[in-house]
């Protein structure tokens, strides 16, 4: 080009470089900054003209013909540099206006998402650049920012943000996660590829690490809950220390003689093996936030709780004058069913002080005399109500030896041995309704009633006393021997009974009496309800507090073949959800919130029967048991033993994040997906058809309308 020419001037030479002159600017230079300027003599002079370049005028010009300027000044036209540049291409073009709709995006997202003012201001500095574009200069000029990175790295931003977003619960959660992701934009607009790169690695470890301290720290207030509070300090542990690694979770009694995730005393069947990533920390933190309005404050906690507010536990004034009737229910609320009868045989008026050692002496007695309460008890009852519709109670285990009861199902005949409550009962459509496998090779058919249906005459409402179902009377081990295992690459625990002979050698008794055990379960409930219910709650509310409150300080005892936990305590106990071991099956989760609803004056029943459905761990023996709540008008199921977390270990089932289910309702109908599963057993049966029938449509699936 004609620009790029050099001037030259007589002992002076002047070289334009224009490598780093903005391409749109113009320069003018003026004479002095050329030459050297004399008064009286020159002796170059530059001319400007019409020509493309500028020209030098020799001596030998003729005077006249030279600028007669006494005081001449060089002067140079104004050069448009951007005349010599390439226009911005077509293509370089659109590409420009992509980036620049790219980057509008991004603008409209400033109300929406945490960016911070200077990475809008970069947004916006470049949209005005590319509206300013016109050559190829300014398009390598703004490609110097990788945009295809760039955009890629804010839409991963974009999804951080949303992928915490749920997790935003107050206002300082809100500053945590700005401050973590405003910090992220700047290392985006930097393209600062190794603190992008450790952001995205790492994604929301910090604001999760933030969230689970803060769990932390809410259950550390409300000391109330076991495994939240020691799973969130071993989420945090293996967060912080073992980020996408497999990791153990087994739960046990640790060296301080604690339930815990720190086994060493005793390893439980509850294990697990879990991969800690973000998905299974968030999980869990939703899980836990969800659940977070259980926490009561003081002044919205329920009073102190005394029997006389319990309404379960006051006779009702048409039987106080009936003293075998009263006598009776004073048995029931004080933990001394007629299961436990051999025990009120032998000291009627303590029977909690009843010693195994009593009772073998008493078995071994062969003019040992039973009482006949029950029988009286009955007897009673059925006067009261003779006018009445259900007058025909029978003591549990009227059997008659020498000649048994004979049926016949399948055009086969079989001796019954019934022990329930009802006279002239329908065996056969009983039977026919449960549909149970009779056993093979055998005539003998036993029906057993697990509680005794006319309690719900004795009561307003159904409660722990009227259903309750209580452990064998032998059930409650003392000095249990542990025997260690390995399953499954785990250590595993098994609890066993001390023999007779060596509970006689050591001069040990065999088992413990299981009254105190109860009675002092029960007042433990009435301590801890005020801590957990909120006196503004309703009824609904309430109970699914209570169940969240079982789920969390009781786990299942696995594997479902065990029959005794740490401590000597049968699969059928409840009263071990406030002990250092805390393992329960169905029976103990259906006492644990009959016997707090209970204490709350909320009707609850107690239900059991053979289970029909596929193989599932939290089932023992192919029997089950669960609770009823009369909610929306009618009586609903709960089954808290299959809504609390399966920690038993299968390489199948992908690791829950729940320890009370609540991804469907709480609350079952009868004649729901699940409870189709389930026949009632015969006290179950009799008393829902006899007192507790709903409408039709939401009736249990083939029971009779009446028994």
């Amino acid at each position: 080009m004609k620009f790029f020419n050099f001037l030259t001037l007589k002992n002076v030479k002047f070289t334009l470089l224009l490598a780093s002159i903005p391409v749109t600017t113009s320069f003018v230079y003026s004479c002095q900054s050329l030459i050297p300027y004399k008064k009286n003599s020159v002796q170059e002079k530059l001319v400007t003209s019409n020509q493309p370049g500028p020209e030098l005028v020799s001596e030998n010009v003729p005077i006249n013909s030279r600028i007669k300027d006494e005081n001449p000044k060089l002067q140079i036209k104004k050069i448009d540099l951007n005349q010599y540049k390439t226009k911005l291409s077509d293509s370089n073009r659109e590409e420009l206006l992509e980036i620049k709709l790219s980057l509008q995006k991004i603008v409209l997202d400033f109300k929406n998402f945490p960016i911070s003012e200077d990475f809008l201001s970069f947004v916006n500095d470049n949209i005005k650049k590319i509206e300013q574009a016109k050559y190829d200069d300014d398009y390598w000029n703004i490609k110097r920012t990788q945009w295809i990175y760039f955009f890629n790295n804010y839409k991963s931003w974009k999804e951080e943000f949303k992928y915490t977003k749920d997790l935003i619960t107050s206002d300082n959660d809100k500053q945590i996660q700005n401050e973590i992701l405003i910090r992220a934009l700047s290392f985006i607009k930097e393209g600062n590829i190794d603190k992008i790169t450790e952001f995205f690695l790492l994604k929301p470890k910090e604001f999760y690490i933030y969230k689970l301290k803060q769990q932390i720290k809410l259950y550390e207030q409300h000391p109330y809950y076991l495994q939240p509070l020691e799973r969130l300090k071993k989420l945090l542990y293996y967060y912080q220390n073992h980020y996408e690694e497999y990791v153990d979770f087994q739960w046990g009694i640790d060296k301080n003689n604690k339930f815990s995730l720190e086994p060493s005393k005793y390893y439980s069947g509850n294990y697990q093996l879990v991969q800690i990533n973000d998905e299974y920390i968030k999980n869990w933190l939703k899980y836990y936030q969800r659940w977070n309005w259980v926490f009561v404050k003081p002044e919205d906690q329920i009073p102190k709780i005394e029997d006389k507010n319990i309404k379960a536990l006051q006779i009702d004034p048409k039987f106080k004058n009936n003293k075998i009737i009263s006598d009776y229910i004073k048995r029931q609320i004080n933990f001394a069913p007629d299961k436990y009868q051999e025990l009120w045989n032998i000291n009627p008026q303590h029977p909690e002080e009843v010693k195994a050692n009593d009772v073998e002496q008493f078995d071994n007695n062969k003019d040992k005399k039973y009482n006949k309460i029950p029988e009286k008890t009955v007897f009673e009852i059925n006067q009261l109500y003779s006018k009445q519709k259900y007058n025909n109670f029978q003591p549990w285990g009227t059997y008659d030896y020498v000649n048994p009861y004979k049926i016949n199902i399948n055009n086969k005949k079989y001796r019954l041995r019934d022990y329930q409550n009802i006279k002239n009962f329908n065996f056969e459509k009983f039977l026919k309704y449960q549909n149970t496998d009779i056993i093979p090779d055998s005539d003998l058919i036993w029906l057993f009633s697990d509680f005794n249906v006319y309690n719900n005459l004795l009561w307003k409402h159904p409660n722990l006393f009227s259903d309750a179902l209580y452990s064998n009377v032998k059930e409650y081990l003392v000095n249990p021997t542990q025997r260690r295992i390995t399953e499954n690459g785990y250590i595993v625990d098994y609890t066993f009974s001390l023999k007779k002979e060596e509970a006689r050698k050591k001069r040990k008794e065999i088992w413990k009496n299981p009254i105190p055990e109860y009675k002092k379960w029960f007042n433990h409930w009435k301590e801890v309800l005020p801590k957990i219910i909120n006196k503004n709650w309703d009824t609904k509310t309430k109970i699914k507090a209570v169940a969240y409150y079982i789920a969390t300080n009781s786990i299942y005892l696995s594997p479902r073949d065990k029959d005794f936990n740490y401590n000597g305590y049968g699969f059928a106990n409840s009263t071990q959800i406030f002990t250092n071991n805390p393992e329960i099956q169905c029976v103990g989760y259906s006492m644990n919130l009959a016997a707090a609803l209970t204490i709350l004056n909320i009707p609850v029943r107690i239900l059991g029967g053979p289970y029909f459905g596929s193989d599932i761990a939290t089932i023992a023996d192919g029997s089950h048991a669960w609770n009823e709540v009369f909610v929306d008008g009618r009586w609903k199921a709960i089954d808290l033993t299959n809504w609390d977390l399966p920690e038993n270990y299968s390489s199948k089932r992908k690791p829950k994040a729940f320890e009370l289910d609540d991804s469907g309702d709480l609350f079952l109908e009868r004649n729901s997906e699940w409870m189709n599963n389930f026949k009632l057993s015969v006290s179950s049966y009799q008393s829902t058809i006899m007192f507790f029938k709903n409408p039709k449509e939401y009736e249990y699936k083939d029971l009779p309308d009446n028994i």
